[in-house]
């Protein structure tokens, strides 16, 4: 049910200003339409960096699960501590995508970070963990979402907003906690 008041105290996600919108919308790089003489969603790809930077971030602030577990096949010294074999570690990916020490304003959320090469660890960011147990869906779900991304900043308008800041809730997966509403219009 509409509630006014509590419509306009809802904090705006996508800019409502609209420059600041046309602008998001053209630094995604829009994905050709195949059929009409442009280039495959694939052959797309390549072209769509600032989208991919838009998901990297997105995916160090907001990482599709809050921790990684591993298990040691042998024993390991960490920080000092002997642990034996069969020791059970959770690696959480939300501090560490957080932690000052790889991230400048680690709270910001900064797509252009993504255009330098990397300086950092390489497991300071590894949303869909990292090594060789890492997602094998790592290259597609980025993909997918990459050209998904392009593709809905491409033919439709997003309204989004909702209810006070951004909380989540102890999960597997990352799940917000606050109600998120959006209108999607046609373009």
């Amino acid at each position: 049910m509409y509630d006014g008041t509590r419509h306009e105290r809802r904090r705006r996600i996508v800019p409502t200003d609209p420059v600041r919108r046309s602008d998001t919308r053209k630094r995604a790089r829009i994905l050709p339409r195949p059929g009409r003489g442009d280039v495959s969603a694939s052959g797309a790809y390549a072209e769509l960096e600032q989208t991919r930077n838009v998901v990297s971030e997105t995916l160090r602030l907001y990482p599709p699960t809050l921790a990684v577990t591993r298990q040691a096949t042998e024993p390991v010294t960490l920080a000092g501590y002997d642990l034996p074999a069969g020791a059970q570690f959770l690696l959480p990916q939300w501090p560490v995508h957080r932690d000052e020490r790889y991230w400048d304003e680690p709270t910001t959320f900064d797509p252009s970070r993504w255009q330098e090469p990397e300086s950092r660890p390489g497991y300071a960011y590894f949303p869909f963990s990292a090594g060789p147990r890492n997602c094998v869906g790592m290259h597609f779900a980025r993909t997918e979402l990459t050209l998904i991304l392009a593709t809905i900043l491409d033919r439709v308008e997003l309204d989004v907003s909702m209810d006070g800041p951004l909380t989540f809730t102890p999960s597997l997966q990352l799940r917000p906690e606050t109600d998120i509403e959006a209108t999607v219009k046609r373009r």
